[in-house]
């Protein structure tokens, strides 16, 4: 019985099936999650075509991921702070190797 996002039945109610998701999200390391909110999987035909290889995408995404789980996971906040530090550097660093032509125009450079 409920409405939307709020539900409750026999065995468990919303709030522990939350719960469920966080334990698993933050404990499976493969596949990586992509969110639903505008970067769905939608978002991987799209770089591609923008240029962006597999494994960029990949490697992106496996950083993605690191930031993702700091938001549920348990941690002191001058750990957290560090930790966001660290992957969104890595994540600038990993998106500006890509090429600039290739992301504006969809082609790889010739090399």
């Amino acid at each position: 019985m409920g409405d939307g996002f709020r539900w409750r039945h026999a065995t468990m109610d919303s709030l522990q099936a939350m719960d469920h998701i966080d334990r698993i999200f933050l404990s499976v390391d493969s596949p990586l999650w992509l969110p639903q909110w505008s970067f769905d999987f939608w978002i991987i035909p799209y770089l591609l075509g923008r240029g962006i290889s597999l494994p960029q995408f990949r490697e992106f995404m496996v950083v993605a991921n690191k930031l993702l789980r700091l938001e549920i996971a348990s941690l002191d906040p001058a750990q957290r702070a560090a930790a966001h530090e660290r992957h969104l550097r890595e994540l600038i660093a990993r998106v500006r190797g890509w090429s600039a032509h290739t992301v504006a125009t969809g082609w790889e450079q010739a090399s």
